[in-house]
C-alpha cells in the first residue's frame, strides 16, 4: 500500500477511534445522570433505551428483571393482533363481559357493574392500553388464549426475558394473599378489610411479588418488542399501525415519562404500569426536527410501596434525560 493511503487510512481509522471515545463518553455520562435520578428518588432503575435511526443505546440494569405490572398489556394486544392478521380472530367481532369478570381498577367496572356487555375485540384492547382497564385487559386475556400463548408467541418471535402468565384478577389475588374463587375479583376487594393492614404487610406482599418470576421481564426484552412493533417485524403494516395509534391515545401517566417532555412538541406513545412499589413507563418518543425515534423501558423498584411518587418523579427525570442525550447529540458516522 502507498504511503499517502496508507497513512489515509491510519487518519480514518484514528477518527473513527475518537468519535468512538468520545460517544462512550457520551454515554458514560448519560448513565451517570440516569443513576443518579434514581438515587435521588431512592429507586433501583433499569432503563432501555434505543435510538432508532442510528442504533445507539443507553443500558442501565436493562437485563434486570422487573415485575412487568400493567405494561404486560402490551404484548397481550401485540399478540392479540397478530391472531388477528393470521385470521383467527377479528377487530369487529363482539366478546361478552361477564359478571364475574369484573375487575379492580376498571372504568367498565364502575361504569357497567350488571350483565349485558359486549365489546368489540379492538374497543377491548383500546380500554387495555388508552385507560389501562384490568377487566377489559382479562376478558382480552381469555379471548387470546392465556398467558401461555402470549409468552410462546414472544419466544417464538425471538424475544427472550419476559413472560406473561396470569390476568390481572389473579395477579392482583396472588399480591394480595387473596384466594381464586369463582366471584369476580372486584366483588372479593369490596369484602376485604383493610383496617387492619399495616405499611409492613404491603411491603412483605411486595417482596413475595419481587421474588416470584411470573410476570416479569427486562427493560432489553421490552424494547426489544416495541422496536419490532414500531418496524412492522412482528405484525403486518396494517396492523402494527392499529397498535401505535392506540399507544399513541395512552391517557395514564402524565407525570411520568410525558412529565418533563416538551408539552404538545413531542409524539409519545406509551404504556405505564404500577403493582406495589414497582412503577413502569415504557413507549417510543418520536424527537423534533427529524431527529428519528427513541423507543425506551424504564422500570423502577421502591423501597416502600406506597411511595409511588419516587418512582414517578425518577421516571419524568430519566425520559428527559433520555431526550435530551438523543436529540442533541451528533448520531452521524464518521466519514
Amino acid at each position: 500500500m502507498p504511503i499517502r493511503r496508507r497513512n489515509r487510512f491510519a487518519f480514518v481509522i484514528l477518527l473513527m477511534c475518537l468519535y468512538c471515545a468520545a460517544v462512550q463518553a457520551d454515554v458514560d455520562t448519560v448513565t451517570a445522570e440516569i443513576e443518579r435520578h434514581a438515587a435521588s428518588a431512592g429507586v433501583f432503575v433499569g432503563v432501555s433505551a434505543l435510538h432508532l435511526p442510528s442504533g445507539r443505546r443507553i443500558q442501565v440494569n436493562a437485563e434486570e428483571a422487573f415485575p412487568l405490572a400493567s405494561t404486560y398489556k402490551v404484548p397481550m394486544a401485540a399478540y392479540a393482533l397478530h391472531l388477528v392478521g393470521e385470521g383467527r380472530l377479528s377487530l369487529d367481532q363482539l366478546i361478552a363481559v361477564e359478571p364475574d369478570d369484573l375487575v379492580i381498577s376498571s372504568p367498565i367496572t364502575r361504569l357497567f357493574p350488571h350483565p349485558g356487555i359486549r365489546l368489540s375485540l379492538l374497543n377491548l384492547m383500546e380500554a387495555t392500553l388508552i385507560q389501562s382497564d384490568n377487566t377489559a385487559t382479562d376478558v382480552l386475556f381469555r379471548t387470546i388464549g392465556g398467558g401461555e400463548a402470549v409468552t410462546a408467541w414472544l419466544a417464538d418471535s425471538g424475544i427472550s426475558g419476559m413472560r406473561v402468565d396470569r390476568n390481572t384478577a389473579d395477579l392482583i389475588r396472588d399480591y394480595m394473599g387473596i384466594p381464586r374463587v369463582e366471584a369476580s375479583m372486584a366483588r372479593q376487594y369490596e369484602a376485604l378489610d383493610f383496617d387492619g393492614l399495616q405499611e409492613a404487610d404491603w411491603n412483605r406482599f411486595y417482596q413475595a411479588l419481587l421474588s416470584d418470576p411470573r410476570d416479569q421481564g427486562t427493560p432489553d426484552a421490552m424494547v426489544t418488542l416495541l422496536t419490532g412493533l414500531w418496524q412492522d417485524a412482528y405484525l403486518d403494516a396494517e396492523h402494527g399501525a392499529t397498535l401505535r395509534d392506540i399507544m399513541a391515545r395512552c391517557l395514564t401517566g402524565s407525570t411520568r415519562l410525558s412529565a418533563r417532555l416538551p408539552a404538545q412538541q413531542l409524539p409519545l406513545a406509551h404504556k405505564t404500569g404500577t403493582l406495589g412499589g414497582t412503577v413502569n413507563d415504557v413507549g417510543v418518543m418520536t424527537l423534533p426536527e427529524e431527529r428519528g425515534a427513541v423507543v425506551l423501558a424504564v422500570y423502577t423498584r421502591g423501597t416502600s410501596t406506597l411511595d409511588v411518587e419516587a418512582g414517578e418523579r425518577a421516571i419524568a427525570e430519566i425520559g428527559r434525560t433520555v431526550y435530551d442525550y438523543f436529540l442533541f447529540s451528533d448520531d452521524r458516522d464518521p466519514q
